[in-house]
Protein backbone atom coordinates (compact mmCIF):
# COMPACT_ATOMS: atom_id res chain seq x y z
CA UNK A 1 0.00 0.00 0.00
CA UNK A 2 1.46 3.32 -1.06
CA UNK A 3 0.07 6.62 0.04
CA UNK A 4 0.86 10.24 -0.60
CA UNK A 5 -0.34 12.95 1.73
CA UNK A 6 -0.64 16.48 0.40
CA UNK A 7 -1.45 19.73 2.08
CA UNK A 8 -1.16 23.39 1.33
CA UNK A 9 1.51 25.17 3.35
CA UNK A 10 5.21 25.60 2.78
CA UNK A 11 7.87 27.92 1.48
CA UNK A 12 7.38 28.49 -2.25
CA UNK A 13 3.89 29.72 -3.15
CA UNK A 14 2.11 28.54 -6.26
CA UNK A 15 0.16 31.51 -7.59
CA UNK A 16 -3.31 30.87 -8.99
CA UNK A 17 -4.17 33.73 -11.31
CA UNK A 18 -7.51 34.59 -12.94
CA UNK A 19 -8.35 32.52 -16.04
CA UNK A 20 -5.38 30.19 -15.51
CA UNK A 21 -6.24 26.69 -16.66
CA UNK A 22 -3.28 24.61 -15.43
CA UNK A 23 -0.30 25.20 -13.18
CA UNK A 24 2.44 22.57 -12.88
CA UNK A 25 3.53 21.96 -9.29
CA UNK A 26 7.31 21.71 -9.51
CA UNK A 27 8.49 23.19 -6.21
CA UNK A 28 7.51 21.32 -3.10
CA UNK A 29 9.01 19.76 -0.02
CA UNK A 30 8.78 16.12 1.02
CA UNK A 31 9.17 13.93 4.09
CA UNK A 32 9.35 10.12 4.01
CA UNK A 33 7.51 8.46 6.89
CA UNK A 34 8.71 4.81 6.75
CA UNK A 35 6.72 3.76 9.82
CA UNK A 36 3.52 5.54 8.73
CA UNK A 37 3.38 7.02 12.23
CA UNK A 38 2.76 10.74 11.72
CA UNK A 39 -0.66 12.36 11.85
CA UNK A 40 -1.50 15.47 9.83
CA UNK A 41 -1.53 17.49 13.06
CA UNK A 42 2.00 16.29 13.87
CA UNK A 43 3.35 16.77 10.36
CA UNK A 44 2.41 20.47 10.27
CA UNK A 45 4.99 21.18 12.97
CA UNK A 46 7.84 19.07 11.54
CA UNK A 47 10.97 20.94 10.53
CA UNK A 48 12.69 18.09 8.66
CA UNK A 49 10.99 18.42 5.27
CA UNK A 50 13.45 18.49 2.37
CA UNK A 51 13.17 20.36 -0.89
CA UNK A 52 12.82 18.00 -3.83
CA UNK A 53 15.98 18.41 -5.91
CA UNK A 54 15.08 16.20 -8.88
CA UNK A 55 12.76 17.16 -11.69
CA UNK A 56 11.26 13.65 -11.86
CA UNK A 57 9.19 12.90 -8.78
CA UNK A 58 9.49 9.14 -8.17
CA UNK A 59 9.61 7.71 -4.67
CA UNK A 60 9.46 4.11 -5.86
CA UNK A 61 7.12 1.35 -4.75
CA UNK A 62 7.20 1.04 -0.98
CA UNK A 63 5.00 0.95 2.11
CA UNK A 64 6.07 4.38 3.42
CA UNK A 65 3.89 7.44 3.54
CA UNK A 66 5.32 10.29 1.51
CA UNK A 67 4.24 13.69 2.81
CA UNK A 68 4.39 16.53 0.29
CA UNK A 69 3.77 20.15 1.10
CA UNK A 70 3.53 23.33 -0.87
CA UNK A 71 1.92 26.71 -0.48
CA UNK A 72 -0.79 28.13 -2.70
CA UNK A 73 -1.65 31.78 -3.04
CA UNK A 74 -4.89 32.38 -4.90
CA UNK A 75 -5.16 35.62 -6.80
CA UNK A 76 -8.18 34.36 -8.67
CA UNK A 77 -11.51 35.59 -7.37
CA UNK A 78 -13.72 33.93 -9.97
CA UNK A 79 -16.29 31.24 -9.19
CA UNK A 80 -14.58 28.60 -11.32
CA UNK A 81 -13.86 25.34 -9.45
CA UNK A 82 -10.18 24.50 -9.05
CA UNK A 83 -8.57 21.08 -8.71
CA UNK A 84 -5.25 19.53 -7.78
CA UNK A 85 -4.75 16.68 -10.27
CA UNK A 86 -2.15 13.93 -9.86
CA UNK A 87 -1.47 12.17 -13.14
CA UNK A 88 -0.74 8.77 -11.62
CA UNK A 89 -3.61 6.32 -11.75
CA UNK A 90 -1.51 3.62 -10.08
CA UNK A 91 -1.45 5.13 -6.59
CA UNK A 92 -3.49 3.06 -4.16
CA UNK A 93 -4.22 6.01 -1.88
CA UNK A 94 -3.63 9.72 -1.90
CA UNK A 95 -4.81 11.84 1.02
CA UNK A 96 -5.18 15.59 0.69
CA UNK A 97 -5.21 17.91 3.68
CA UNK A 98 -5.86 21.60 3.13
CA UNK A 99 -4.26 23.54 5.96
CA UNK A 100 -4.05 27.22 6.80
CA UNK A 101 -1.24 27.78 9.26
CA UNK A 102 -1.65 25.20 12.01
CA UNK A 103 -5.26 24.25 11.31
CA UNK A 104 -6.48 21.54 8.93
CA UNK A 105 -9.47 22.93 7.02
CA UNK A 106 -10.50 19.95 4.91
CA UNK A 107 -9.65 16.37 3.96
CA UNK A 108 -10.19 14.38 0.76
CA UNK A 109 -9.11 10.91 -0.31
CA UNK A 110 -8.34 9.70 -3.80
CA UNK A 111 -6.51 6.87 -5.51
CA UNK A 112 -7.02 3.54 -7.17
CA UNK A 113 -9.03 2.16 -4.23
CA UNK A 114 -11.70 4.90 -4.47
CA UNK A 115 -14.84 3.88 -6.39
CA UNK A 116 -14.80 5.59 -9.81
CA UNK A 117 -18.43 6.70 -9.41
CA UNK A 118 -17.64 8.44 -6.11
CA UNK A 119 -14.88 10.63 -7.57
CA UNK A 120 -15.46 14.39 -7.74
CA UNK A 121 -14.73 14.38 -11.48
CA UNK A 122 -14.91 11.29 -13.75
CA UNK A 123 -11.23 10.57 -14.46
CA UNK A 124 -8.69 7.82 -13.93
CA UNK A 125 -6.36 10.49 -12.51
CA UNK A 126 -6.43 11.51 -8.86
CA UNK A 127 -8.22 14.83 -8.39
CA UNK A 128 -8.90 16.94 -5.32
CA UNK A 129 -11.05 20.05 -5.24
CA UNK A 130 -9.21 23.16 -4.03
CA UNK A 131 -11.66 25.23 -2.05
CA UNK A 132 -9.54 28.29 -1.33
CA UNK A 133 -12.46 30.55 -0.44
CA UNK A 134 -11.56 32.69 2.53
CA UNK A 135 -7.84 32.05 2.12
CA UNK A 136 -6.93 35.00 -0.16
Amino acid sequence: LFSIILWIVGLFPIHILPEQEAIPVSQFEYLVDPGNEFTPEQIIHRKDFRELAKRIHNFGINSSSIWLRFRVKSESFDDQRKFLVINNSGLDEAHFFLANGEKILSYQMGGRVVDFHKKIIPTNKIAFELDLSGMQ
